[in-house]
C-alpha cells in the first residue's frame, strides 16, 4: 500500500443504517422544517468511521444502490450536506456503486474501499483493499492475503463464492464445499458447464443441477461490470473541512453537535506487517513438496493425520486429500486428485509410505 492512503466510502450502508435507526423516532427538524434525522445519522456515522479508520483523504460514493435503501430526498440532502462540509462526493443515481468504484480504481488512486457490500471484495488487488463495515461488529479488513488465508479464494472468485454460499432463503453450499468446488473448477460457470467427476461430492453436483438458473442469476448480480460508455475521474482530497463553514453547515441543518467530530483523525494501522516466519503449511502438489514431506517424515516420532473426503460415510466417500502434521508449527496437505497436482501423478502420491 502507498503511504498516502485514500478511501472510497460507499454511502449505501450509511443511509440504510440511518433509515433503520430513526424509523418511528422523533424527527430532527432543520430551520426549514425538514425532517433531517436520516441525514444526521448517515453523516454522523461517516464521521465516526473517519475517526475509527483514520480516514484523512477520500471520496464518498452515492450510486443507484442508495436509492434502494433511502428516499431520493434523503439521498440528495445527504449529498448536499457533505458538499457543505468539504467532502468530495460522486453522485450517480443511475450507476451501481461497484462500477463507480472500479472506475476510480482504474486511476490507481484509492487504497481502501469502505462498504458493506461483500461483492466488492472482487475489486481487491495489490494496491487496494476492502474494509467491510459489518453491522454491529468491528470493521473487517480484506486484502489479497486475507482472502487467500481466511477464505482460500482469489478476488475474481468472490462472485462465484458468494453465489454458492449466500443464496438467501434458498439452500446454500457450506464454505468448505464452495471452496473445494472453486479449487477444482476455478469458477461457478466452469463448474456448471462441467459434466461432473469425482472431484466434488454427489450432493454438491445435485445442488448445482437443481439450482442452476438461480445460481447464474446470483452470479450476474454479484459480478461488478463497467458502466457502458462512461468513466469517472475524481479528486481524492481531504474527506472533510475542519473550519467555520463546516460548523455553520451543521448548524443550518440542525446538527451543531456534529461539529466536535470534525477534528482530524489519527492514522490507524489497518494491516499488521508482522509475519510468523516459523509457521509453514505446505501443499504437496509437486516433486519439491514430496521431497519436503519425505524429509519431515524420516525424522518424525509422531504424526497427526486428517482426511478430506466427499462424504462422511467411508463406504460412499471418495478421498480428496490427506493432511499430516509431524512437528510443531508445520503441516502438509497432500491432494489425491489429478486436477490439484502439477509435475507428480496420483499414482506417485499413492506410493508414499
Amino acid at each position: 500500500m502507498v503511504a498516502e492512503r485514500s478511501f472510497v466510502i460507499d454511502a449505501t450502508f450509511l443511509l440504510k443504517d440511518a433509515e433503520n435507526a430513526f424509523l418511528g423516532s422523533a424527527p430532527i427538524v432543520d430551520g426549514c422544517g425538514r425532517n433531517t434525522s436520516v441525514v444526521y445519522g448517515a453523516v454522523r456515522d461517516m464521521l465516526r468511521f473517519r475517526r475509527t479508520l483514520g480516514i484523512a483523504r477520500g471520496i464518498v460514493i452515492v450510486g443507484a444502490d442508495a436509492d434502494e435503501v433511502s428516499s431520493v430526498l434523503n439521498v440528495e440532502t445527504f449529498r448536499d450536506l457533505l458538499l457543505g462540509i468539504g467532502t468530495n462526493v460522486l453522485h450517480e443515481p443511475s450507476v451501481r456503486v461497484g462500477a463507480l468504484c472500479r472506475s476510480i480504481l482504474l486511476d490507481r488512486k484509492a487504497t481502501w474501499i469502505v462498504t458493506r457490500n461483500k461483492s466488492l471484495m472482487q475489486l481487491v488487488n495489490a494496491r487496494c483493499g476492502v474494509i467491510l463495515a459489518s453491522e454491529g461488529a468491528a470493521p473487517e479488513v480484506i486484502t489479497e492475503d486475507a482472502l487467500a488465508s481466511r477464505h482460500r479464494i482469489r478476488p475474481e472468485q468472490v462472485p462465484s463464492f458468494l453465489a454458492l454460499t449466500d443464496a438467501g432463503p434458498t439452500e446454500s453450499l457450506t464454505t468448505k464445499q464452495a471452496v473445494r468446488l472453486l479449487e477444482v473448477y476455478g469458477s461457478l460457470n466452469a463448474a456448471l458447464d462441467s459434466s461432473g467427476g469425482d472431484a466434488i461430492s454427489p450432493k454438491t453436483r445435485r445442488h448445482l443441477s437443481a439450482n442452476k438458473a438461480m445460481l447464474l442469476a446470483r452470479l450476474q448480480d454479484l459480478t461488478v461490470i463497467d458502466h457502458i460508455g462512461a468513466r469517472w475521474t475524481v479528486p481524492l482530497g481531504p474527506i472533510v473541512r475542519n473550519d467555520h463553514e463546516s460548523r455553520r453547515a451543521f448548524n443550518d441543518y440542525g446538527f451543531p453537535s456534529l461539529g466536535r467530530l470534525l477534528e482530524s483523525p489519527r492514522k490507524v494501522e489497518l494491516v499488521s506487517t508482522a509475519r510468523d516466519s516459523n509457521h509453514a503449511y505446505i501443499a504437496v502438489v509437486d516433486k519439491a513438496g514430496l521431497r519436503e514431506l519425505k524429509k519431515a517424515g524420516a525424522s518424525a516420532e509422531v504424526c497427526a493425520v486428517d482426511t478430506e473426503a466427499t462424504d462422511k460415510d467411508p463406504r460412499k466417500a471418495s478421498l480428496l486429500g490427506v493432511a499430516l502434521a509431524m512437528s510443531d508449527r508445520q503441516a502438509f496437505y497432500v491432494p489425491v486428485t489429478e486436477t490439484d497436482l502439477r509435475d507428480v501423478s496420483k499414482a506417485s502420491i499413492g506410493d508414499l509410505e
